[in-house]
């Protein structure tokens, strides 16, 4: 099986911690991964961002070394140890955060002597301070902690890492690379029944919706065709509430009653019954026509107009 090797990107100020950084190296160096940081990037004029977020980008673990200076600032007077820190902390990649143990201890010449950058060096490490991190006295104490939170942090959370091209193609991976293939097919496909399924679901309502309405326009058709040419009032024989007659003809078909004929044969079947018996019952009461009833009557005003023209 391949082996996989990391790339841990290792975030310092530089010139008060050359050794803790070399220590820091031999030990990513002696676990078989291997390192990067400033030591890597060409000299410039230009502040080197871009690069610094790529190889970050590029990098599995982070590693940051905390010491007694800030380092140097951008033009907003933030360190750039602490921007790559903020930076690794956005992109989610797994940070090892190791921090001097006794910064009152640090020799002269390794610490901040400015006031305003020491203040932003204990607000910093107080910020770091909020996640896990572990402490260090020495480079070869650093070294050791280095090493050992690195292979841990391998264990428990693994990430892509890096393998070499001609190790790259063993069977596992050869497997998951068919397996994860034949998902994407299956997930395409499925969408593609999806698709059609819901595309057919819609092409049958709209066929029922126009079958309704036909068969709807056919039996007003057929209920007028069958009065004939009587020239008699519709509602003898029929057991129209009069109270409806009355409250809804007046208030809701004022100038129209010529045209009830078709509504008052749909009122008689089972459905037209049954819709408007409750209906009835609040008219009954005082109250006025419903919303679904006063549409109901306009759509059967609709229809029956084009056919009939019975008296009442």
């Amino acid at each position: 099986m391949a082996k996989v090797r990391y790339q841990i990107f290792l975030s310092s100020t530089f010139r008060d911690l050359k050794d803790e950084r070399q220590a820091v190296v031999d030990a990513v160096l002696s676990i078989g991964h291997f390192p990067s940081g400033m030591e890597l990037f060409p000299a410039s004029d230009a502040t080197p961002w871009a690069l610094i977020t790529r190889v970050i980008d590029d990098s599995d673990y982070y590693v940051l070394i905390l010491g007694g200076t800030y380092g140097s600032t951008d033009s907003s007077g933030i360190s750039y140890t602490e921007r790559e820190f903020d930076y690794a902390v956005k992109k989610g990649i797994p940070i090892l955060a190791f921090l001097h143990q006794n910064p009152a201890d640090i020799p002269a010449g390794k610490t901040e002597i400015e006031k305003n950058a020491k203040k932003k060096l204990d607000v910093f490490r107080k910020k770091v301070q909020m996640r896990h991190c572990k402490y260090w006295t020495t480079p070869h104490d650093l070294q050791y902690k280095v090493a050992v939170g690195l292979v841990q942090e391998i264990n428990v959370n693994p990430t892509v890492g890096w393998v070499r091209a001609n190790e790259g193609f063993d069977a596992a991976i050869i497997s998951q690379a068919s397996e994860i293939k034949k998902a994407l097919e299956e997930t395409k496909t499925e969408r593609d029944l999806r698709e059609k399924a819901e595309n057919r679901i819609l092409d049958l309502e709209k066929e029922l919706e126009t079958l309704n309405r036909r068969l709807a326009d056919r039996a007003l058709e057929f209920s007028l065709e069958a009065l004939g040419d009587q020239k008699v009032n519709p509602y003898v024989g029929l057991s129209l509430p009069p109270s409806f007659i009355l409250e809804s003809a007046e208030d809701i078909l004022i100038g129209k009653t010529d045209q009830l004929s078709g509504f008052v044969i749909w009122s008689e079947t089972p459905q037209g019954h049954n819709f408007w018996s409750e209906e009835n019952a609040n008219i009954n009461e005082g109250m006025p026509l419903s919303d679904k009833a006063k549409k109901a009557l306009n759509d059967m005003i609709r229809l029956a107009s084009r056919r009939s023209k019975w008296p009442v």
